[in-house]
C-alpha cells in the first residue's frame, strides 16, 4: 500500500485526507468513505441483501458449486482453492449481480487467470490507483444497460434504487458500490 503523499501530523488529519484522497488506491470505495458518504451509499447495498433475497440464491448456488466440481471431476483430483473456491465464489458473485453469460469467461480470465501466477509486483503495476478498472469499465456499461432495460438481478436493484432524500446515484456512484459488492 503506498503512503500517503504528505506526513500526517496532529491529533485530526481529516483535512488533510480530504485534500489528497484524490491521489490515494481505491479513493472512493465505500470502505474509504467517511459519514454521512458512507451512510449513505451503504444504505443502497444493504438494501439489496435482505435475509430474503439471500435465501432466494439458494437453488442458484448449488447449480453453481456443481457446474464448478463438473470442470475437475473427471481428473480425480484438485486443488480445493485453485479448482473450487475461487472460481466458484467468482461465479457466484457474477450470477447474483447479474453479470451475462457471454462475459463469465473473460470475468473467469481476468479475475482468476493470468494475473494469479505473476507475483505481487507485476499485479500492482499493472493495477495502478484502481485495481479494479476492468470492474468499472464492465459494470458502467451493465449498471447503463440496467437503467434502460432492467432486469431481475441486483446490479438493476441498485442502478434504480434512490438515496434516502429520493435523488438518483450518478452511475459512477452505482458502479462503485457494484465494485465493491464484488470485491468483497
Amino acid at each position: 500500500i503506498p503512503g500517503f503523499p504528505v506526513r500526517l501530523e496532529g491529533e485530526d488529519v481529516t483535512l488533510l485526507i480530504e485534500q489528497y484522497r484524490d491521489q490515494l488506491p481505491l479513493n472512493r470505495e465505500i470502505m474509504t468513505m467517511d459519514p454521512p458518504d458512507h451512510t449513505r451509499h451503504r444504505a443502497l447495498m444493504m438494501r439489496q441483501f435482505t435475509p430474503k433475497r439471500v435465501a432466494e440464491t439458494e437453488d442458484a448456488m448449488a447449480g453453481l458449486a456443481d457446474a464448478e466440481i463438473d470442470r475437475f471431476i473427471g481428473r480425480g483430483s484438485c486443488n480445493l482453492i485453485d479448482d473450487f473456491a475461487a472460481p466458484y465464489a467468482l461465479m457466484n458473485i457474477c450470477s447474483l449481480l447479474g453479470v451475462p453469460d457471454e462475459d463469465l469467461e473473460e470475468f473467469r480470465v481476468e479475475m482468476l487467470g493470468e494475473h494469479r501466477d505473476r507475483g505481487l509486483g507485476s499485479v500492482k503495476e499493472k493495477m495502478g490507483l484502481d485495481p479494479f478498472a476492468f470492474l468499472r469499465e464492465r459494470f458502467t456499461r451493465y449498471i447503463e444497460a440496467r437503467r434502460a432495460e432492467p432486469r431481475g438481478d441486483v446490479m438493476t436493484r441498485m442502478a434504480e434504487a434512490l438515496f434516502a432524500d429520493g435523488s438518483i446515484p450518478e452511475v459512477e456512484d452505482v458502479v462503485h458500490l457494484a465494485s465493491d459488492l464484488f470485491i468483497g
